[in-house]
């Protein structure tokens, strides 16, 4: 025997076929069970489970236990219920009928089949909630109507319908105010007065900027009232309210004071028909009509004895009022007193004087005229036949300065230094006399003054003209060479000294004192022991 081939051999019993169908059929039963406890859906209160079936969907909402059938079930899933508070809503679209419904809180939603929101569960939309004194303006996107949604309460919109614009106050009136409205589309204006709470329109705006506050007059107060659709004016006077109507407005200022005319003072009115002007003096408290037009308040003009004014009419002749009566002219008719109110048509005569020393101002507005005597000081440049100019200062009466500066500039150009000084008397008494009808004449014209003193400056220029041309004619001579010290010209210093010879000699034979600078000394001191 060959014990390579050799195999053992081990007999097994042969297994019955019912076994093997037993066996197999637990095993399967147990996958299936398996299988099975997995689609148990186990479903809570809030949830619900949407099942796609061959032919259509359903749902089912909890709390239930539920096993889809694996014959007719496609597919499933499991989807929590949308929970609302008192303060929210929710809008669902119907996506097998296009219909939209809106849920209200507080509720716990579950979705149809063919359901879903529109906003997720996160963002649900809330109310739009209206206290009493509060308003929202809507819009029916379907039928296009809008209209005005008054509180107090929340609003749960429709799909179809929008706020056109946020929520706003209501209009609050106290019992002096009040508030015009108009509407966009018709253009009527609608008025309610305090006390009560005002919503507009959903097309009425608001004029004068809301709540105003009606015209509350005093008793010396007044307004003027227009109506615009036909024009009229009407003067309301205090003690009272004033209310506008929807096409009123107030002219000018809201409320105007009434004029106290009294003594003191007077009033000038124009008509605005006839345009005339009147002046109302009598005693009262003034309004003004309809046509009238305060233009200004005069006050009483009232002259001292030596006070004058100038006056000037309508036609722009001139008058003259003086304090004194007995300088009035007789029959000069009103305006003549020395108190007076200024007529109508008629103005105030004011002079721009100069002032300052040298009179370099002109900025002096004079209205009122002081007659007594005034004096003033002075200060103007002149110079002697020699050509010395000098600086004269002095005190004139005011009304004959620019004539007495005329006078002594003329004196003082014909006579040299040494003259003048030892015959300044004489000429001062000579400026003053040598035109006695200059001084009894009171009212000299300005144009007269001006062309003097025009006529002393052009002699002053002709002076330093001709001297000028003096030496320029000896620097031409040729007598002297052109060329000095430090380059400066021989010629020009030379006639410098001798102005200043002719000077000095002037000087000498007076009892004048002279003083010398160290420019114009030169002192050499010699040692000759």
């Amino acid at each position: 025997m060959n014990l390579s081939s050799y195999v053992p051999t081990v007999a097994m019993p042969r297994p019955s076929y019912p076994l093997i169908l037993i066996t197999a059929t637990g095993v399967l039963a147990a996958w299936l069970g398996s299988k099975a406890l997995r689609r148990i859906q186990y479903v809570g209160k809030n949830e619900q489970v949407l099942v796609k079936r061959l032919t259509e969907k359903v749902v089912v909402n909890g709390p239930t236990v539920f096993f889809p059938n694996p014959l007719t079930t496609l597919s499933y899933s499991k989807r929590k219920a949308i929970n609302l508070s008192a303060l929210q809503y929710v809008k669902v679209d119907d996506s097998q009928t296009g219909e939209t419904r809106v849920v209200a809180g507080p509720a716990l939603v579950f979705l149809g089949p063919y359901e879903a929101a529109q906003e997720s569960v996160s963002r649900v939309i809330e109310p739009i909630t209206l206290t009493k004194k509060e308003y929202v303006k809507l819009q029916d996107k379907l039928s296009g109507r809008v209209w005005i949604e008054c509180g107090p309460g929340q609003l749960f919109l429709q799909p179809h319908v929008v706020a056109v614009t946020p929520k706003a106050a209501a209009y609050s009136l106290q019992s002096h105010q009040y508030i015009r409205l108009q509407d966009t589309l018709t253009g009527v204006v609608r008025v309610e007065r305090g006390e009560q709470l005002v919503f507009p329109g959903p097309f009425e705006v608001a004029l004068d900027g809301g709540v105003a506050a009606c015209v509350d007059l005093q008793a010396w107060e007044y307004c003027v009232v227009q109506d615009r659709t036909s024009g009229k004016i009407r003067v309301e006077r205090g003690e009272k309210l004033v209310w506008l109507s929807g096409s009123e407005r107030v002219v000018g200022r809201e409320k105007e004071q009434a004029v106290k005319v009294d003594s003191e003072n007077a009033v000038l009115v124009l008509n605005q028909k006839t345009g005339l002007q009147t002046l109302v003096e009598a005693p009262q408290l003034f309004f003004p009509s309809e046509d009238e037009v305060v233009v200004e308040v005069r006050k009483r003009i009232k002259l001292a004895d030596n006070e004058a004014v100038i006056l000037k009419d309508a036609e722009g002749k001139y008058h003259y009022r003086y304090g004194d009566p007995a300088k009035n002219d007789q029959g000069a008719g009103e305006g003549a007193a020395r108190s007076f109110f200024l007529p109508p048509y008629w103005e105030l005569v004011s002079l721009m004087w100069s002032r300052g020393r040298r009179r370099e101002h002109r900025d002096l507005r004079i209205t009122t005229f002081d007659m007594r005597a005034q004096y003033m000081s002075f200060e103007f440049n002149c110079r002697t036949s020699d050509n010395v100019e000098m600086i004269l200062e002095g005190t004139f009466f005011w009304d004959v300065c620019a004539h007495a500066r005329s006078c002594f500039i003329q004196l003082v150009s014909k006579v040299t230094l040494q003259t003048f000084m030892d015959t300044f008397n004489d000429i001062a008494r000579a400026a003053h006399s040598n035109d006695d009808n200059f001084y009894s004449q009171e009212r000299a014209t300005g144009e007269v003054l001006d062309i003097q003193h025009q006529h002393a400056q052009a002699t002053a220029r002709a002076e330093g003209a001709a001297e000028a041309e003096r030496c320029d004619a000896l620097r031409r001579s040729g007598v002297l060479p052109a060329g000095g010290r430090d380059g400066r010209d021989t010629a020009e210093e030379f006639w410098k000294l001798l102005r200043k010879n002719e000077a000095l000699t002037a000087v000498a034979q007076g009892s004048a004192h002279v003083y010398f600078t160290p420019q114009d000394a030169h002192l050499t001191i010699e040692n000759r022991s």
